[in-house]
């Protein structure tokens, strides 16, 4: 089924001028592309079956996107990615490895790879090398089943898959975003947005600006070698309100400009914030249409939708290739298809229309074709398709409409269509042919549709192809001279054929919509251009309505002063919800807990000493809970599960980085409203599951807690996104000339404030952050065996990192490695003593242990009782490690420049030292305000992501043996048990993957160590069967203790991340011996390179 989608974002193009005068500064994407595909195609030119064409595109995006929300600015900063593509092609033109399967497989869509933004034409190329590998080994497989449909399926037209044109060279300048005013943008928005703080109606209205930048390359093995910018600038204003009945509304307007300059002043933007708000206001107090079917006319926005959807999609030429596509026109080439006044035609060429800019308009397609005009329709008659390199028609060729988003595969998209007639009436004449109609009919009104939010299509054959447009404003013209009457509530519906046979007239005038479709090829710029029509008749539907009620209280009250605090701000937020926000005859808020983080967050990832990406903003993410019920049952705490979808009883918002109270307010009103709604239906929910299942009753939801007051206004680290990029580029460069296919390393820090509100009065502040640097290392062997390794160090702050030498050397000794192992020799199978050493045998605790030491019950399901759920969990008394053995954790014992440490947990709980585990056997968990039957308090442990999945977890915990043996001592000890177990050798582990708590991940290094003293690299092993009953076998700790910083995951049982997670430390015997353990090799995953990667031997000449 095929759903193509068009949003209405709109956005103006500018093109760098066409002077076809190649740059004279060395541009590292092209050399790049260039060097890459020369070697490329001799290479895969000796392959079977061999490569007969190649094309490189490589795309690059700069945005900066702002938003601001009643004179307060969402937190943002400026984006630049690139990504890379390659199309190859196995076979010949006419039947090629991209032919059109016909056996029922769907085809993803989805290509490319991501490219690096630096300026290292050695690394780029090593990023193109593995997208041309991985889409030549695509190819192949493809070719296969393209033959197998051939050899087994009916014949079928056979047309061009690769249709032949002329190579084009030309390469333009550049376009960035360099010279835009930041601060005078940022003026326009907050003056344009102050506006809503006057109003009452609105309730998350907005106005925001985007400028987007982007160059497009294009390389083939026939000649083509492109360069092409586009740049693009808008404005839009945005408002919306609830009805009474429960139907949400929204009314905007969108400007555009191919420069700043061309954007509206302030003046014009406030007045046109006004005008929306009128608009709204007049909306939301019109009556609901019903279903309707008669005379309308359709203004030329809406008409431009219209043919957009129902005409433009059926004349893209990919889709009459489809054997499941309805192929509405494919043979009516030379037909009349439309009324004999209207023409239509595609022109990507089109810059702009009158004063309006085309979105459309683009002057190379992505498989490097010159775009041209293609007229589709003249005086009613189909003359043609839009069509790409793999056109519709047997002799057809490529009219330079390939289109692609970024990550997805080319077809034909439109680009600027543009209908016309031949036959005009003035607006006026309209109208009266409109009544005209009307009066005819025995009607008492006509409408109007004015304005449209986009719309979809279905083109397949096994559904209907029918259309949908969202109708956003529409009027009754009455026939007895009434004053029109706004309606809402309906959508435009129909079928092609039918619907163009009642097109009966068309306005002298024009109308352009802006905005962004959506397909097969991802979301693609275009543009419609139409005039408005009279249509005998159209059909309109109900528009599915929202059911809950609008907001339960007024938009808070005006502050005498709109200066605040964000802590301010929360606990207004809190207590007004808990004393206002009520439903007649049910339940009240019991409690209300409020949380935000106040954070800038960078991040920087570099690929062999060049920069891949960098990301981060500052933000203010923010979470509501209103919950309903008592102590004993609440709303808080429900999974997912049984019949009932189950909403979220924390509600998230985004609030202004400003202190504005007026944003402020308003968000944290709307959150809460959502979230109380919420709470009354989780608790109905709740309780009918709890009746409903059988087995003894579950403890209570939460404990008591008494509230703090604790506000800690210590200044916070800085974040210097330079600084990560020298850490980042730095040690990632070691990782060059090792002949690795990943050396990657991110460096991420993020420093702020945590805040906690209740309304049983906690009001705590307390520093927030971490900083993490993480480097990531892989090959892949001739026989498709994948070999990695990691590394990763957190701390508070970038100054408490190792110092970059440091950081330097130990990833480099992680490259070294890692390619030492790859010669080494397959052991198929091993099982005896193993010795976990350094980052390993923190790992080891680090895996198995917090599982048994967690004490936060699971969420109740519907369905299944509290003795199924919690049947397999953790337990008191249980035997965890060997008797002697203890561990404690301390969540204010926190060293100097570590991170992890807290005075406060993250539900107001003032944490305190735990006592985990005695001679082995656990006698205490980590706490939550969640109680087990056990253990009915919370001792400050509740950790997690900021909204939902608050549980007892670790933070800085020691594991202590009975004994630490010297490293003389523990060798000796792991000597006899190697003989004892009749093994000629010991495994060493020094480190493994990232994996899951519970078991043990896989080694990434680790050494085979012989009675001799010899050591001797391991290729790969997984372990069997590995659980917490491996703590029980440990044998012997020694060497002394280490600490071990690292990311655990935000949530129990999840996988860590690499730069995100909760920080934790745990400081634990430098050396494990474990007994009986069983490893296997785990074969090749992964498909062998096709292709040798291109040489990286030293830093390019273009860094």
């Amino acid at each position: 089924m095929k759903l193509l989608r068009i949003l209405l974002v709109s956005a103006a193009l500018s093109s760098a001028s066409v002077s076809g005068v190649f740059a004279a500064d060395p541009d590292p994407v092209m050399t790049a592309l260039l060097e890459e595909l020369a070697r490329s195609e001799v290479e895969l030119q000796k392959q079977d079956p061999s490569l007969y064409f190649m094309g490189l595109q490589v795309i690059e995006t700069s945005l900066v996107s702002i938003q601001a929300e009643e004179g307060g600015l969402q937190g943002y900063r400026p984006i630049r990615r690139r990504a890379v593509h390659a199309d190859i092609r196995l076979g010949e033109p006419r039947l090629d490895s991209s032919h059109l399967l016909r056996d029922g497989s769907w085809d993803s869509g989805s290509s490319g790879t991501a490219l690096g933004i630096g300026d290292d034409v050695a690394v780029l190329r090593r990023t193109i090398w593995h997208e041309v590998d991985q889409a030549y080994r695509k190819a192949r497989e493809r070719m296969r089943r393209v033959q197998a449909d051939q050899d087994i399926l009916v014949d079928e037209e056979m047309g061009w898959d690769l249709a032949p044109v002329e190579p084009v060279q030309w390469e333009g300048p550049t376009t960035s975003l360099s010279g835009l005013d930041i601060a005078a943008v940022e003026d326009w928005l907050r003056r344009a947005s102050l506006v809503f703080a006057e109003s009452r109606l609105p309730m998350d209205p907005y106005v925001h600006f985007s400028g987007e930048a982007e160059t497009r390359w294009f390389v083939s093995t026939e000649g083509h070698r492109t360069r092409h910018s586009l740049s693009r600038y808008r404005i839009s204003v945005s408002a919306d309100t609830v009805a009474d009945d429960g139907m949400h509304l929204s009314v905007s307007e969108t400007f555009d400009a191919r420069s700043p300059e061309g954007l509206p002043q302030p003046e014009d933007l406030v007045a046109t914030t006004r005008g929306l708000l009128a608009e709204l206001e007049e909306l939301r107090h019109s009556p609901l249409q019903g279903p309707y079917t008669g005379p309308a006319i359709l203004s030329g926005r809406a008409g431009a939708v219209f043919f957009h959807e129902i005409f433009g999609h059926r004349v893209e030429g990919h889709r009459l290739r489809k054997v499941d596509d309805a192929q509405t026109f494919r043979r009516r080439v030379g037909e009349a298809i439309l009324p004999f006044f209207l023409s239509v035609h595609d022109d990507p060429t089109l810059e702009s229309v009158g004063e309006t800019d085309l979105r459309g308009h683009y002057l190379f397609d992505d498989q490097g074709v010159p775009a041209s005009r293609v007229t589709l329709v003249e005086k009613g008659v189909l003359k043609g398709f839009l069509e790409s390199r793999s056109p519709a028609l047997e002799d057809g060729r490529s009219n330079g409409h390939g289109r692609r988003q970024s990550g997805h595969d080319v077809v034909t998209r439109q680009g600027n269509l543009v209908v016309s007639s031949s036959r005009n009436a003035s607006p006026g004449e309209l109208r009266r042919r409109l009544l005209s109609m009307a009066r005819a009919e025995g009607r008492e009104f006509a409408l109007i549709i004015d304005d449209i939010g986009g719309g979809f299509t279905f083109t397949d054959r096994e559904i209907p192809n029918a259309f949908q447009i969202d109708v956003l404003l529409a009027r009754r013209v009455y026939v007895d001279g009434r004053p029109d009457e706004l309606v809402r509530g309906i959508d435009l519906i129909g079928t092609p054929l039918q619907t163009f046979s009642q097109i009966v007239a068309a306005s002298d005038s024009n109308e352009v919509f802006n905005g962004t479709c959506g397909a097969e090829s991802g979301w693609v710029p275009v543009s419609a251009v139409a005039p408005a029509l009279l249509l005998r008749q159209v059909e309109t539907q109900r528009k599915a309505s929202g059911q809950m009620k609008p907001p339960l209280l007024e938009i808070p009250p005006a502050r005498q002063s709109d200066e605040t605090t964000l802590l301010s701000a929360l606990s207004a937020a809190a207590d007004r919800s808990l004393e206002e926000l009520h439903i007649e005859g049910l339940p009240r808020p019991s409690w209300v807990v409020v949380s935000a983080r106040d954070v800038d967050s960078r991040k920087v990832t570099a690929d062999f000493g060049s920069v891949r990406d960098i990301a981060g903003k500052r933000s203010r993410p923010a979470h509501i809970e209103v919950v309903v019920g008592d102590l004993s049952q609440n709303s808080s705490r429900l999974g997912s599960g049984g019949d009932a979808p189950v909403p979220s009883g924390a509600q998230r918002a985004s609030l202004v980085i400003d202190d504005l109270a007026s944003p402020l307010d308003r968000d944290l009103w709307l959150t809460a409203d959502a979230s109380y709604k919420a709470g009354l239906q989780r608790l109905a929910i709740k309780e009918a599951a709890r009746r409903a299942t059988g087995g003894t009753p579950p403890p209570p939801d939460w404990t008591e807690i008494d509230p703090v007051v604790a506000v800690d206004d210590s200044v916070t680290p800085q974040v210097d996104s330079e600084v990560l990029k020298g850490i980042a580029t730095a040690t990632s460069a070691r990782l060059r000339g090792l002949g690795l296919t990943v050396g990657s390393v991110t460096a991420r820090s993020i420093q702020g404030q945590e805040l906690l509100v209740n309304t049983l009065g906690s009001r705590i502040v307390k520093p927030f952050g971490y900083t993490a640097v993480s480097a990531r290392a892989s090959v892949v062997r001739p026989d498709g065996l994948q070999l990695q390794d990691s590394r990763q160090w957190v701390a508070r702050s970038t100054s408490d990192l190792p110092s970059l030498q440091e950081l330097e050397e130990q990833v480099a000794a992680m490259g070294r490695d890692l390619v030492a192992r790859v010669d080494a020799p397959v052991v198929e199978h091993f099982e005896g003593p193993v010795i976990f050493e350094g980052e390993a045998a923190a790992d080891v605790l680090r895996y198995l242990v917090p599982p048994s030491v967690r004490g936060t019950p699971p969420l109740p399901e519907a369905g299944r009782s509290f003795q199924k759920q919690t049947r397999g969990g953790p337990r008191l008394g249980r035997r965890l490690l060997p008797t002697g053995w203890s561990v404690m954790d301390n969540p204010m014992s926190a060293p100097a420049g570590v991170a992890g440490g807290f005075l406060y947990d993250q539900e107001g709980v003032p944490s305190r030292a735990v006592h985990l585990v005695d001679s082995g056997r656990v006698i205490d968990m980590v706490m939550s305000r969640v109680p087990r039957a056990d253990l009915t308090q919370s001792n400050g442990h509740a950790r997690g992501p900021l909204h939902n999945g608050l549980a007892g977890r670790l933070s800085l915990w020691q594991v202590t043996p009975n004994r630490n043996l010297s490293a003389r001592a523990f060798e000796a000890r792991a000597s006899r048990l190697r003989r004892a177990s009749g093994a000629d050798r010991v495994l060493v582990v020094r480190r493994m993957q990232r994996g899951v708590e519970g078991s043990l991940p896989s080694p990434n290094a680790a050494v085979w160590r012989y009675a001799d003293g010899r050591e001797e690299p391991v290729l790969a092993l997984e372990f069997l069967n590995s659980d917490r009953r491996n703590l029980r076998d440990i044998v012997a700790a020694g060497g002394g203790k280490q600490s071990h910083a690292y990311l655990g995951p935000l949530r129990p049982g999840g996988t860590p991340g690499l730069s995100s997670g909760l920080p934790m430390l745990v400081t634990a015997p430098r050396m494990l011996l474990v007994d009986g353990i069983e490893a296997v090799f785990p074969g090749a995953d992964l498909e062998p390179h096709v292709l040798p990667p291109p040489p990286m031997d030293k830093l390019s000449c273009c860094d």
